[in-house]
C-alpha cells in the first residue's frame, strides 16, 4: 500500500512539474504576442496619422513645451 502511495505521489509531483513548466511557456508565449500587437498597433496608429497629416506622438509628454 505504502508504494502505491509513494507513486501516487510521485505522478503528482510530475503532474505539478509538468503544469507549472507548461504555464510558464504559456506566458511566454503570451508576453510576446501582446509586444508584438503593441509594436503593430504603434505602427497602424503612426500610419495613421502620416496619411492624415497629424504630428506623430511624441515620446516624453509635452513638459516643458510652450
Amino acid at each position: 500500500l505504502s508504494e502505491i502511495g509513494k507513486t501516487a505521489q510521485e505522478a503528482m509531483d510530475s503532474w505539478d512539474q509538468f503544469h507549472k513548466v507548461w504555464e510558464q511557456e504559456i506566458e511566454a508565449v503570451a508576453k510576446k504576442l501582446a509586444e508584438k500587437f503593441a509594436k503593430i498597433e504603434r505602427e497602424e496608429t503612426n500610419n495613421w496619422r502620416k496619411l492624415h497629416g497629424k504630428p506623430m506622438r511624441r515620446r516624453g509628454g509635452w513638459h516643458g513645451r510652450i
